[in-house]
């Protein structure tokens, strides 16, 4: 039997997964799919890879005719992209629970070869309860078994689309928990004091989640549907953020270039805005994200907290006032001042323990930019031309009239 050595560790297939999960020093995706491809072992999430090269036997869908970067020409996939009404029917119907769990399935039914290519360019993709998921870190086991997962009154669910002001909030929220105390939390890592939900832990993340001490501070970017059942039945508090869809996007769009669990994005702006105003990326549509949050927290005031990544950039003590008023939670008027200063963008964007460039797995290639790009409103005009932004604003204001209580948002600074 052929056997490979990764650091050290003798590899074949029937391989102890034991001992891979010893490894101390990265191991390229490429070599784990081609040395153990054959194992089932659920440990292998646990290890210190990099996916920057993961093998991908689709590659050549990665090459996309016609496009360029945001600042040259390009073919305006985007715009020759435009739908009807009864094609934005269509989108509303993509992902909800009735469509297929099975990625093979949806590929032989699209048409969208924008789509397709995104699709098959993520690594190990999924889908489930009409959800796109990334395959690495989100074990689908995990998944199915977070419906039934036991909620405690005291857990906090830090709620949103990617790239919306989570850190942030998840910062903000973990301090208050620690009254205040920038000393208690300096040196533990944000990913040890919020949990993602979906993102398991090597071993028994359903073990794990359950054996965490209370309070828990539980993030996701799951849509409502999605939650666990006693989440849906608003068992504890949630608070979401959410953000401007155009500068949501753009910031949607450099995270799928840095992160390796999304394959890289290597396909153009047009391409990704495409997608993103048809619902059709990891997470899906933002506009179903957004809106049941916003009728839930509109119903139930008192269990979610539905908070602007504008109103924050704009005003961050009153906007951490509010949480502290829905948490029932104190801090003193000089803890709030420091909290307030630690969490300024720049701050962050320099802080070692949230800004993701301390992990054990290494998963983002920060040689494109940084987890924390520019934080600012409106970045958005850097990226839409005028054809792009008067078919977004078509769509979304089709959308947008579907949502009740009048849900609005701030695109300039």
């Amino acid at each position: 039997m052929k056997t490979s050595k990764i650091n050290g560790v003798g590899v074949n297939s029937n391989i102890n997964c034991d001992n891979m999960c010893n490894l101390k020093t990265p191991v390229t995706a490429n070599h784990i799919s081609n040395v153990i491809s054959k194992t089932e072992c659920s440990k292998l999430n646990g290890l210190h890879l990099s996916l920057k090269n993961a093998n991908n036997k689709n590659e050549d869908y990665l090459a996309f005719n016609g496009s360029k970067n945001h600042t040259g020409e390009r073919d305006n996939l985007y715009s020759m992209n435009g739908t009807n009404d009864e094609d934005e029917e269509t989108d509303d119907k993509l992902f909800d629970n009735r469509y297929t769990n099975d990625i093979n399935v949806l590929l032989r039914g699209e048409s969208d070869n924008i789509f397709k290519n995104y699709i098959q360019a993520i690594p190990k993709i999924q889908m489930y309860k009409g959800i796109l998921l990334q395959g690495f870190l989100v074990p689908q086991k995990l998944i199915k078994g977070l419906e039934g997962l036991q909620i405690r009154p005291d857990d906090i669910i830090i709620a949103s689309y990617p790239k919306s002001g989570t850190t942030w909030t998840e910062e903000i929220v973990s301090i208050l928990y620690n009254n205040g105390n920038l000393e208690k939390i300096k040196s533990k890592n944000l990913i040890d004091r919020v949990i993602h939900l979906e993102v398991g832990r090597p071993l028994f993340p359903l073990t794990f989640l359950n054996n965490l001490k209370s309070p828990r501070l539980l993030a996701t970017h799951l849509p409502f549907h999605l939650l666990p059942a006693q989440v849906r039945d608003l068992k504890c508090k949630i608070i979401y953020v959410a953000r401007n869809p155009k500068d949501n996007a753009v910031s949607y769009f450099h995270h799928h270039k840095i992160a390796s669990f999304l394959g890289n994005y290597k396909g153009s702006w047009d391409e990704f805005l495409h997608l993103f105003s048809h619902g059709k990326l990891v997470y899906g549509s933002w506009f179903h994200h957004v809106a049941k949050y916003w009728e839930e927290s509109i119903n139930n005031p008192d269990k979610i907290l539905f908070l602007k990544y504008e109103d924050m950039k704009r005003d961050l003590e009153k906007e951490v006032r509010k949480i502290l008023g829905f948490l029932n939670m104190e801090i003193t008027p000089e803890r709030l001042n420091l909290l307030i200063d630690h969490c300024s963008f720049e701050s962050m964007k320099n802080n070692n323990m949230v800004n993701r460039e301390v992990l054990p797995i290494k998963v983002f290639d920060f040689s494109h930019t940084k987890f924390m790009r520019k934080g600012i409103i409106g970045d958005w005009k850097n990226y839409f031309d005028e054809t792009q932004n008067v078919e977004f604003e078509r769509i979304y204001q089709q959308k947008m009239k579907k949502i009740k209580n009048n849900l609005t948002f701030d695109f300039e600074p």
